[in-house]
């Protein structure tokens, strides 16, 4: 089967595979037909169909990919030091333009108290026990009613009885 393969610089060429292929072997064979001045790092090429990351053990068959479809099949070289994505994160590829980027992670950036509207504050702001982020009035374990509350009192008596142990004084006997 004749598969199209479009590399992220847009040159376009066809790979056959025979029909009962899997993804693995599609990716190996346009790698070895890339023209040379392609200028994609082979060692670090993901192949993209219909706008998801495709899994190398799978048929290509399960993608609806056969003889008959006129299918094309992307290559995106991924490089380290970029800011580009890992294998596990979840990505969007533009077909025409073959761009990679990445879903949006930004969070609302508001208090996590119920019914709070105030903006978190940076570092002061942030609850180690129940990992919530929370403005200058929610701050305090005792304001937004943290789960960690006890755990944290237990801490702080433990971490004062191991101060004052280490600081006492001991009276010479003369």
């Amino acid at each position: 089967m004749k598969v199209t393969v479009k590399s992220s610089n847009d040159q376009a060429f066809q790979v056959t595979v025979p029909d009962n292929s899997t993804v693995g072997d599609l990716k190996v064979a346009a790698v070895v037909a890339l023209p040379p001045d392609s200028g994609v790092n082979k060692s670090k090429v993901k192949v993209w169909y219909s706008g998801k990351k495709m899994e190398l053990s799978k048929s290509l068959e399960s993608y609806g990919i056969t003889q008959n479809s006129n299918s094309t099949v992307y290559l995106t070289c991924i490089d380290e030091s970029s800011s580009a994505l890992s294998d596990d994160e979840s990505a969007v590829v533009e077909q025409p333009k073959t761009k990679v980027r990445r879903k949006s992670s930004k969070k609302s950036s508001k208090c996590s108290f119920e019914s709070c509207n105030s903006a978190p504050l940076r570092m002061v702001g942030d609850c180690s026990f129940c990992n919530g982020k929370f403005c200058s009035k929610h701050r305090l374990l005792e304001s937004h009613k943290c789960k960690g509350l006890q755990s944290c009192k237990e801490k702080s008596y433990e971490r004062n009885a191991l101060k004052l142990q280490s600081e006492q004084t001991v009276a010479s006997k003369v």
